[in-house]
């Protein structure tokens, strides 16, 4: 499964033993088109939208993905009522583009928008 990561997964992949193991790397510079938030909480969330939202692309086994899935059950749990959801998107890297599925908000509202589209 392709995954589109664009916050603490795609700034610590290669840290995570369960991702890093289990997944490839297929862009390091791939982006999407949506909007990007900070919820306050160290972690942000990408809703639709049409901006420029940067991160990176992984082929991830059942192994890195299930980490990433309790990754965002976590989240989910510290920010009621707002709650990721997987979503397909299209992941663009370079002249190549890919379907992909990312976590998303489906507002974000009250939140602060990340203008840059990249979560540092």
């Amino acid at each position: 499964m392709n995954v589109f990561v664009y916050g603490i997964v795609s700034l610590s992949h290669k840290d995570n033993p369960f991702i890093s193991r289990h997944s490839r790397l297929l862009s390091g510079e791939a982006w999407v088109r949506g909007v990007l938030y900070d919820t306050g909480l160290g972690f942000p969330a990408l809703t639709s939208g049409e901006d420029k939202v940067s991160g990176k692309l992984l082929a991830m086994g059942d192994i890195a993905f299930e980490s990433v899935r309790e990754l965002a059950s976590n989240f989910n749990r510290m920010n009621p009522p707002y709650r990721f959801e997987l979503k397909p998107v299209q992941v663009f890297a370079g002249a190549v583009t890919y379907d992909a599925f990312a976590y998303m908000y489906a507002s974000g509202d009250g939140l602060t928008r990340v203008e840059s589209g990249i979560w540092l």
